[in-house]
């Protein structure tokens, strides 16, 4: 249970981030925190279940890191991506 609080008290604080951040994201903050949450414990189950943690440990995390910028980005951006999609199947 204390798990389970602790990750829901961590996904409404990045959610207030995603929010309150300086640019606008075109999507759902819960939406975007979910993803980029999932991408963590992705890289945090790769971690624990590898021989060798420490060697991957650092590229691992400038792996996340790149990817979740790109994502962020993406996700500021998206609403002007999702127009012109709609442009383009509307005729």
């Amino acid at each position: 249970a204390r798990i389970v609080q602790m990750a829901a008290r961590i996904n409404k604080a990045v959610i207030k981030m995603l929010a309150r951040a300086s640019g606008s994201l075109t999507m759902d903050p819960e939406i975007v925190a979910s993803v980029l949450q999932g991408a963590m414990a992705g890289v945090s189950r790769r971690l624990l279940e590898s021989t060798d943690p420490g060697k991957q440990f650092e590229e691992l995390g400038r792996e996340l890191i790149s990817m979740a910028c790109a994502y962020l980005d993406g996700s500021s951006t998206r609403a002007s991506l999702r127009m012109a999609s709609a442009a383009v199947y509307a005729n």
